[in-house]
């Protein structure tokens, strides 16, 4: 006959609810649609899509969500199998063992932030690229003699800056 102790039921317990929470959290994370990167800009009018951009929100947060909610549970389920006195040897394998699963999580979190910062750098530069090519050159304005304002054509401007620097 196979007899549990109140330790062991306690130790159960808070494995079981720290897989349920995690599992909880890891559904929460699938639930927010993943959004095409540079999707927050509408292909033809240039204006926001809060949709996309809300979804992107989402996502960063849920994954914010999902690495804190499992560094917690390892941290406070580990403590509990110590103050239990769980046998040294398992506490360290548990640990271990988990403790690499937290650090493996970390490093994909930490790969996903910077994917995503690194998409938004590039939408960005192809964006003010584009832009850009679209904006007509900046004219230069000086003072006549007589006090009116004068619109000045930029090759003239950089011949009269050359000329000022000598």
């Amino acid at each position: 006959m196979l007899l549990i102790g109140l330790g062991e039921l306690i130790i159960l317990a808070m494995v079981v609810i720290g897989s349920l929470l995690l599992a909880r959290a890891v559904m929460l994370s699938k639930a927010a649609k993943q959004p095409k990167p540079g999707a927050a800009f509408t292909a033809g009018a240039g204006e926001p899509d809060f949709d996309s951009i809300r979804q992107r929100v989402e996502r960063r947060f849920h994954r914010r969500y999902e690495m804190a909610a499992h560094i917690v549970m390892y941290l406070v389920i580990i403590a509990g199998l110590w103050i239990l006195r769980l046998p040294q040897t398992a506490l360290i394998l548990i640990a271990g063992a988990w403790g690499l699963a937290v650090l493996l999580h970390g490093l994909q979190f930490l790969f996903a932030e910077m994917s995503d910062h690194a998409i938004e750098r590039e939408i960005e530069r192809e964006r003010s690229r584009f832009y850009e090519a679209d904006k007509p050159k900046r004219s230069h304005l000086r003072l006549s003699d007589e006090g009116e304002l004068l619109d000045v054509i930029e090759d003239e401007w950089e011949a009269g800056e050359k000329h000022k620097r000598g």
